[in-house]
């Protein structure tokens, strides 16, 4: 009887192991698709949207807009303090990062890394907010979140607390529904891969 419970006990454990690292190979066949995705020529997403509606242009590529990016972390030609609510030009700094972002992916030339890096510390530093609460709770986490995604285990502790700990509290919306509730739970869902990506979990 010892022996029957000591192997059923093992069985039990061995399958929730085996449900676990399952669960797990699909968490992160997601979100190398989801890294797979932002670092294609193909935008997608908020990305797509803004570009349809015509909220966001590029007038320029990486290596256009690296030419106007201050070594600071910002670009010269953005209105920080901009009061627009669609048309918002602060967020089209993390737009351009993800041109940075792609940019680096391809080249492996560490001075678009740098910039991007140089460019979320700028934006962390400022945690610029629209008065228009979509920017602040849907657009900018996952522009945000996406760069982190982008960098993988190049993202430092400092772009990951901001993350965790400003963002994280403005993804929720008070009853979500339609597009929006898609958009929280996109957002909570590559915050959840982040966090088993770097063993938060």
């Amino acid at each position: 009887l010892f022996l029957f419970l000591c192997i059923h006990t093992y069985a039990i454990a061995a399958e929730k192991i085996i449900k676990t690292d399952s669960a797990s190979r699909d968490l992160n066949n997601i979100y190398l698709k989801c890294r797979q995705l932002l670092l294609s020529d193909v935008a997608y997403a908020n990305e797509q949207s803004y570009r349809q509606v015509g909220e966001i242009t590029y007038s320029t590529d990486a290596k256009g807009y690296l030419k106007i990016f201050n070594p600071d972390g910002f670009f010269s030609d953005i209105d920080y303090q901009s009061k627009e609510r669609n048309a918002w030009q602060p967020c089209w700094h993390l737009y351009r990062l993800m041109l940075f972002g792609r940019e680096w992916q391809k080249t492996k030339e560490i001075k678009y890394l740098q910039a991007l890096h140089k460019g979320m510390d700028y934006w962390i530093k400022n945690d610029f907010q629209c008065e228009n609460w979509w920017h602040n709770q849907i657009n900018v986490p996952y522009l945000f979140s996406s760069l982190l995604i982008m960098l993988d285990k190049e993202a430092t502790p400092a772009e990951l607390a901001y993350l965790d700990t400003v963002l994280r509290k403005r993804v929720q919306q008070n009853n979500p529904t339609g597009q929006n509730k898609i958009w929280q739970h996109d957002i909570e869902a590559r915050m959840r891969s982040e966090e088993r990506r770097v063993g938060k979990e």
